[in-house]
């Protein structure tokens, strides 16, 4: 096999990567942090609505759109117009996110329609 062979298989084999990861980035990812972050307000009995996600795979960024926070009573809670996050480049490959900014356009919280939480009584030892 020449050198120019070795070449052209080697930048096929970039180019199908680079493919590869638009197509992950663009078209599987958002159902996956749509799925990730709905998943993540169920577990502490809210729901999370979001009426757009985007990921741009190459800036590492994800736009949500029209996001509301809802508890139990499915009383609105926190909500915002949009909100965008940055994540650092070694969240591709380290188990979970790792965010370095958020940015958050007309947030509004009612801190009087927060869900109660149990309190945990706790031994301070003694």
């Amino acid at each position: 096999m020449t050198l120019r062979n070795k070449l052209l298989i080697g930048a096929a084999a970039l180019g199908l990567l680079f493919a590869l990861y638009a197509a992950a980035g663009y078209w599987i990812a958002p159902g996956y942090v749509r799925e990730a972050l709905a998943e993540a307000a169920l577990s502490r009995g809210l729901v999370l609505e979001m009426t757009t996600v985007q990921t741009k795979p190459f800036a590492l960024r994800v736009e949500l759109g029209g996001i509301a926070l809802r508890g139990p009573e499915g009383r609105v809670f926190a909500e915002a117009e949009s909100a965008s996050a940055d994540l650092a480049w070694a969240s591709l490959w380290r188990r979970g996110w790792i965010v370095e900014s958020v940015h958050v356009l007309s947030p509004y919280v009612a801190l009087g329609n927060l869900p109660e939480v149990e309190a945990k009584e706790t031994n301070r030892g003694g």
